[in-house]
């Protein structure tokens, strides 16, 4: 009985050594310490065996034979970015309420974005609620013929979709929630202290959208990547 105690706990230390080393030699991988100038076969490491025994080989062979194995960084399109909040609407019921709000890092990648409208009515007899979610996608340079400088949007849901050409100059109603609110590539003249409507945004504002909720709703808006 102590004999296999021993046995066990020996088992028990070297597969913690083992998950120590591996844990340490991918740090060290994926850190960039090992590179091109930095010859992995003149790096000697310590790999335990499960006998008990330790082993030196080069870091390079414990790769290859699977000892170890390196860490591998996150790249781009494996990272999503947290959801954005949008509040909109007051509780006067006498305004247009806006929000301008770029969509650039949600929705301009490859993969595009959801947009989702939470919506009170406010004086609704029956306290009614809606909700709507557009997906949406735009043109990608290394996807397109690029035969025009603007960025092509195209929206959709099952019952309704919308294209816009985001930088040619055009007014869009890019999304649309019913008559409870909307989202423009431009400010609207009903938005609070706005009094005319344009021009459109461009440039540095080109993926910048006015969502533009009616004096008698509240909601809000989610944009999901």
């Amino acid at each position: 009985m102590i004999q296999e105690k021993k046995q066990f706990s020996r088992k028990i230390y070297y597969t913690l050594l083992v998950t120590l080393m591996m844990i340490s030699v991918s740090v060290l991988v994926s850190s960039g310490a090992v590179k091109s100038g930095h010859d992995a076969s003149n790096i000697r490491v310590d790999i335990p065996n499960n006998d008990g025994t330790i082993e030196a080989m080069s870091l390079s062979d414990a790769v290859k034979n699977h000892r170890i194995r390196p860490a591998v960084p996150a790249t781009p399109s494996d990272v999503k970015l947290d959801d954005k909040v949008l509040t909109l609407g007051s509780s006067s019921n006498q305004d247009w309420i806006c929000v301008t709000e770029s969509i650039e890092d949600h929705c301009a990648d490859e993969d595009g974005c959801i947009i989702r409208g939470m919506l009170q009515h406010e004086t609704s007899s029956v306290d009614e609620v809606r909700t709507l979610s557009w997906q949406v996608f735009m043109e990608q340079d290394d996807m397109s013929n690029n035969n025009f400088d603007d960025t092509y949007l195209w929206a959709q849901y099952p019952g309704d979709s919308r294209a816009s050409r985001l930088g040619n100059g055009g007014e869009y109603t890019v999304l649309r929630f019913w008559n409870w609110m909307y989202a423009y590539n431009y400010n609207h003249k009903y938005c609070k202290g706005q009094g005319s409507t344009g021009p459109a945004f461009d440039g540095d504002n080109l993926y910048d959208l006015t969502f533009m909720v009616h004096p008698d709703v509240q909601g809000r808006i989610v944009i999901e990547d």
